[in-house]
């Protein structure tokens, strides 16, 4: 009996030292709570911006192919009011005034628009 009651203090104090070092660290992690919710946070935002920048980019690159479908469609246009004012001309229908406008109308907005 003696010899139990040399250890149980020495037990008592070993529980009560484990259970203050748990304690210590549930506080830890309850004070590192704020810093991991933002650190999560601002990595998600960190993925969404990179998801943004490449559809952004893919956008820049669908914008540039419009761009150039409507260079070659702008000159087919051309092309074509030339060929009807010339075919008109050689049949000598006098009525090509819409045509001749529209050819000025196309050639001031690419003049303006030019970059």
């Amino acid at each position: 009996m003696l010899m139990i009651a040399n250890i149980l203090p020495i037990f008592q104090l070993l529980v009560s030292v484990c259970t203050l070092l748990g304690m210590l660290y549930a506080f830890k992690k309850f004070i590192d709570k704020p810093h991991e919710t933002l650190e999560n946070r601002i990595t998600a935002l960190e993925v969404q911006q990179k998801e943004i920048d490449q559809k952004l980019h893919q956008g820049n690159d669908r914008f540039r192919a419009q761009e150039d479908t409507n260079e070659v469609f702008i000159n087919c246009m051309l092309a074509f009011i030339d060929f009807e004012l010339s075919y008109c001309s050689h049949t000598d229908y006098k009525y090509t005034e819409d045509l001749d406008k529209a050819k000025d109308t196309l050639r001031k907005h690419l003049a303006r628009n030019r970059r």
